[in-house]
C-alpha cells in the first residue's frame, strides 16, 4: 500500500514542466479623474481595471484627494479602464496593452461629465454587484450590503444562493451539512470545531465577501462533500484604511469591533478584532410515543432555556516584500468563548393506558469554555511569465474545548439523582502546502501542489455522581480517555486549456491517502485504518454572445468524520433522549454532477443551474430506542445511499434608478435509504427562497425589505423544520459616505417562531418543539477611515476543506 501511494504521488507530481525564473519588469498603470467642466480632480473616485475581452473586474482602486491613482504588481494582457463617481457619468476607456516592451501606461487626464442621476453603466463598471460569478465560484459581496454593520455572518449567509441557515445557527449547503467553510482561504480552529456559534459570534462588517464553490477542483482538498464556503475579510485595495462598527439587539445581542489595514514600504499589516455577547431565551415541548410491545409508554417533557455566550476575538497578519517577485507573510489568530445553558424541564410519563406513571423534575445547567489559536506563514514567489507562481504554506492551529453540566434530577416514584459530565478536549492541526503554477502556450495552464495535514484529538471524559441512589459517586463505565489521530497526505494536478479558442476545460486528478489511528486509554482498545482515495474533477464553459455562458461540472468527493461524529462521550443532560458518537465511522464518498447558466443582458443577471448528488456510506444521525429502558439514543451511521437533485434560480435586476431587486430560490429532492439492516428510507421535496428590495430614498437614506423562506427538509427518519423570516431596514449615511446608521425591525408580524422536529421509525415517535422568540429591533453604526491604494495582505493561507460540519438540527 505504502509503495503504490508513492508511486501514484510522485506521478501526479511529476507533471509539471520545469520552468527558470527571470527578473519581471514593474507593470502599472497611472492617471487622474477630474469634473469635465470645472478641471476640479475628484477625489474617491472608483478606478475599476477591466479585461478588454470580456469587460471582467480585475480589480477596483479609489482616487486620492487630488484625482490620482496608481495600479501596480499586474500581470501581463490587455485592459480597459472603468471610472465612476456618485453624481457622475460613468467612463470606459479605450483598450491598451502590458507587456515587457510597454511595462508602463499613463493615462491622460480623465474628465468625467455631471450625471442629472445615476447609470445602470455606474453599478456594471464602478461597483461590484451584490452577486457576481467567477469562474468556478459564486460571489456575494458583503461590502455592498446594506445591512452588513448589524448582521453576524451566519445571518448574512442567509442571503448567499444555495446556503441555509435554520434559526439555530445550523449552516447547510446544497441541503448537506457535508462542507467546508473557510477563512481567508484556510482552515481556523474556530470554524472547525463548532462553526455554528463561531459564525452566529463573528460579524458581517469586517467580511469583505462570501465565495460558494460547489463543485470545487482538484486543487483543493477532496473533502467538503457539498462543496466550500470561504469567507474573505481582506480587501483588495489599500494604502491605509480602517473600520469601526457597533450594533445591539433587543432580543439580546450586542457586538463591536474594528478592522486596520496599512502599508508603509515594503510592511504590510492587516488585523480586526471585536467581542459580542448574545442570549438565546425559549421555550420547548416534547413528545415521545412508544410502540414496543410490552413497554408501551408516552412522554410529555416541557422545559425553558438561556444560553448566553459571550465572543472574543482578533486577527493580525503582517507581510514583507521581499524584492518585486517575492512576498513573505506571518498571520496568527486567536478566538475565546464563555458560553452557558440553564434549562429546566417537567416531565410525565404514562403508560399504555395513559395513566401517570412518574412525574419528574430536571435541572441541567451548562458551562462551555472554548480556546483556539492559529499560526501561520506564507512565502510567495512570482516569476516574470504571467500567473506562474509558486507558493509555500505552513499552518497550526489549536483548540482547547471544556464543557461541564450539572444535573439533579427528581422523579417520583424514583427519588433524587445528582451528577456531573465533564468532557476536555485538545486538538491540533499542522498543515504544510506546496503549490505551483505554470501557464503555456495558447492560453493553457498547468498546477499542481502537495499537502500533508496531521490532526489529533485528545477527549477526556467522565461522570461523577452526587448522592446518587442509582448510580456509584464514580461510574468507571463513563470514565474514558479518547486519542485520535489523522494524517492525511495530498497530490494534485490540474490542466485548464482551451477548444478551438472558446471552450474552456478544466481537468483535475488529486490522490489523497489517509491513516487513521484511535485508542481508548480505559479498556486499552485501538481503532486503526488507511484508505486511498483518487479524486477526479472536469469543468467545461462555454461563452455564449451577449454576456452568457453554459459549464457542466463533475467532481467526486468525500467527507471524514469529524470529533463531534467519533466521540464516544454520552451526553445524558436529557436522561429520556441521549446523544452520542460512533468512533468506527467510515468516510462517505460522493458523485457529483451540476449544469449551471449565467447571463447579464440589460441590467438584468439571471443565473440558473441544476445539480444532482449521490453518495455511498452517507453518514447521517441516527436515533434508536432501547427496548428494556425505552430512552431513544442518537448517534451517528453510514446508512447507505443519498441522492440529490437540486434546482437553483438567481435573479437581480435594477427596474428603476432607485430600486434594486434580487433573489433566489432552491428546489431539491432527496432520497435516503438505508442498508444497515434497518429498512428505513426516506423521499421529499423541500426548498428555499430570499427575496431582497433596495431604494434609494434620497439625501443618504436607504431602505431595505428582505424576505426568506425555508421549508421543512427530509431526513432519516422524518423532517426537519421550516421557517420564515422577514426584515425592514432604514439606512443614514453621514459624514460623506463614510459612516453610516442602520435601524431594523425584525419579524415585526410575529413575536415567536416555533421549530418543530419530527423524528419516527415503527418502534417510536418522537417531535421535539422549540419556541424562540424573533421580534425585534437591531441598531448598527459603522465607520470608515483613511485611504487605500494597493493590496496589503500577502497571505495566500492553507486550505482544510476535509472534515465534516457540524450536523445541522441540533440544539445550542
Amino acid at each position: 500500500m505504502k509503495n503504490g501511494t508513492l508511486t501514484l504521488l510522485t506521478a501526479i507530481l511529476s507533471c509539471p514542466l520545469l520552468v527558470h525564473a527571470q527578473k519581471p519588469a514593474s507593470l502599472h498603470i497611472t492617471g487622474q479623474v477630474a469634473d469635465s467642466a470645472s478641471r476640479k480632480p475628484i477625489g474617491y473616485a472608483t478606478v475599476t481595471l477591466l479585461k478588454a475581452a470580456s469587460l471582467q473586474p480585475v480589480l477596483n482602486t479609489l482616487t486620492d484627494e487630488q484625482g490620482r491613482f496608481t495600479i501596480s504588481r499586474l500581470s501581463a494582457g490587455r485592459y480597459q479602464l472603468g471610472i465612476s463617481s456618485t453624481g457622475y457619468a460613468a467612463r470606459i476607456l479605450e483598450a491598451f496593452t502590458l507587456d515587457s516592451l510597454h511595462p508602463y501606461y499613463a493615462s491622460p487626464p480623465l474628465y468625467l461629465p455631471a450625471a442629472p442621476q445615476q447609470l445602470k453603466a455606474v453599478t456594471v463598471a464602478g461597483q461590484k454587484p451584490l452577486l457576481e460569478v467567477k469562474d468556478d465560484r459564486l460571489v456575494y459581496n458583503v461590502e455592498n450590503d446594506l445591512n452588513k454593520d448589524q448582521l453576524t455572518a451566519a445571518e448574512m449567509l442567509r442571503r448567499v444562493p444555495i446556503v441555509t441557515v435554520d434559526p439555530e445557527g445550523n449552516v447547510q449547503l446544497k441541503g448537506s451539512s457535508s462542507f467546508k467553510i473557510l477563512l481567508n482561504g484556510k482552515s481556523t480552529a474556530m470554524l472547525a470545531k463548532n462553526p455554528k456559534e463561531a459564525l452566529r459570534a463573528f460579524p458581517a462588517s469586517v467580511i469583505k465577501s462570501i465565495e460558494v464553490i460547489s463543485q470545487p477542483s482538484a486543487k483543493y482538498d477532496a473533502e467538503g462533500a457539498a462543496g466550500i464556503i470561504n469567507i474573505i475579510t481582506r480587501h483588495t485595495i489599500n494604502g491605509y484604511n480602517g473600520n469601526l462598527y457597533a450594533n445591539d439587539n433587543s432580543r439580546g445581542f450586542a457586538g463591536a469591533g474594528g478592522s486596520l489595514n496599512a502599508r508603509i514600504g515594503q510592511v504590510g499589516v492587516a488585523a480586526y478584532a471585536g467581542a459580542s455577547y448574545f442570549r438565546n431565551k425559549g421555550r420547548s415541548e416534547g413528545l415521545r410515543e412508544n410502540y414496543l410491545y410490552g413497554n408501551q409508554s408516552t412522554l410529555i417533557q416541557n422545559g425553558n432555556s438561556i444560553f448566553d455566550g459571550t465572543y472574543y476575538f482578533g486577527n493580525l497578519e503582517l507581510s514583507y516584500d521581499l524584492d518585486s517577485t517575492s512576498s513573505l507573510s506571518v498571520y496568527g489568530n486567536v478566538n475565546i468563548s464563555y458560553n452557558s445553558n440553564n434549562a429546566p424541564q417537567q416531565v410525565k410519563l404514562y403508560d399504555e393506558r395513559q395513566k401517570l406513571e412518574q412525574t419528574g423534575s430536571y435541572t441541567s445547567y451548562t458551562n462551555y469554555k472554548s480556546q483556539s489559536y492559529d499560526l501561520g506563514l506564507d512565502y510567495q514567489k512570482r516569476f516574470r511569465q504571467p500567473d506562474q507562481t509558486l507558493s509555500l504554506s505552513l499552518n497550526r492551529n489549536n483548540g482547547n474545548n471544556d464543557q461541564q453540566s450539572d444535573n439533579q434530577q427528581l422523579n417520583v416514584p424514583g427519588g433524587y439523582t445528582g451528577f456531573s459530565n465533564t468532557n476536555d478536549e485538545r486538538n491540533t492541526e499542522t498543515t504544510l502546502q506546496l503549490d505551483y503554477s505554470q501557464p503555456l502556450p495558447h492560453g493553457q495552464k498547468l498546477e499542481t501542489g502537495a499537502k500533508a495535514i496531521l490532526r489529533t484529538i485528545e477527549s477526556s471524559y467522565q461522570q461523577q455522581g452526587e448522592m446518587s441512589i442509582t448510580r456509584d459517586p464514580a461510574n468507571p463505565d463513563r470514565n474514558n480517555t479518547f486519542n485520535y489521530r489523522q494524517n492525511v497526505l495530498a497530490a494534485y494536478t490540474t490542466y485548464a486549456f482551451k477548444i478551438k479558442n472558446r471552450v474552456n476545460v478544466l481537468l483535475g486528478a488529486r490522490l489523497e491517502h489517509t491513516h487513521i489511528n484511535a485508542h481508548f486509554i480505559a479498556n486499552d482498545t485501538s481503532l486503526r485504518t488507511d484508505y486511498l482515495n483518487f479524486i477526479p474533477t472536469a469543468n467545461i464553459t462555454l461563452p455564449l454572445p451577449y454576456m452568457q455562458a453554459v459549464s457542466l461540472s463533475y467532481s467526486r468527493r468525500l467527507q471524514r468524520p469529524w470529533v463531534w461524529n467519533l466521540n464516544p462521550y454520552v451526553n445524558d443532560n436529557d436522561p429520556n433522549n441521549i446523544t452520542y458518537g460512533n468512533p468506527g465511522l467510515q468516510p462517505e464518498l460522493n458523485h457529483s454532477f451540476g449544469l449551471n447558466y449565467n447571463i447579464l443582458f440589460k441590467g438584468i443577471r439571471l443565473l440558473a443551474g441544476m445539480d444532482y448528488t449521490f453518495t455511498h456510506k452517507a453518514m447521517e444521525s441516527y436515533v434508536a430506542i432501547d427496548t428494556a429502558s425505552g430512552i431513544t439514543a442518537t448517534t451517528y451511521a453510514n446508512i447507505g445511499r443519498r441522492s440529490a437533485t437540486g434546482f437553483n434560480l438567481n435573479v437581480s435586476v435594477q427596474p428603476l434608478p432607485r430600486l434594486s431587486l434580487s433573489g433566489n430560490i432552491r428546489i431539491q429532492y432527496t432520497s435516503l435509504q438505508s442498508r444497515n439492516g434497518t429498512g428505513l428510507h426516506n423521499t421529499g421535496w423541500s426548498a428555499n427562497s430570499f427575496v431582497n428590495l433596495d431604494y434609494d430614498l434620497g439625501k443618504g437614506f436607504k431602505t431595505e425589505a428582505s424576505f426568506y423562506l425555508n421549508s421543512s427538509q427530509p431526513v432519516l427518519q422524518g423532517r426537519t423544520p421550516g421557517y420564515i423570516t422577514n426584515s425592514f431596514t432604514l439606512r443614514k449615511s453621514l459624514f460623506h459616505q463614510r459612516a453610516a446608521v442602520n435601524l431594523t425591525l425584525d419579524q415585526p408580524f410575529q413575536k415567536e417562531i416555533a421549530w418543530r422536529n419530527v423524528i419516527h421509525d415503527p418502534s417510536f415517535y418522537r417531535s421535539n418543539t422549540f419556541y424562540y422568540p424573533v421580534r425585534a429591533i437591531r441598531i448598527g453604526f459603522g465607520w470608515k477611515f483613511g485611504q487605500l491604494k494597493e493590496s496589503v495582505t500577502r497571505k495566500k493561507g492553507v486550505k482544510n476543506d476535509d472534515v465534516k460540519q457540524q450536523e445541522s438540527g441540533s440544539k445550542p
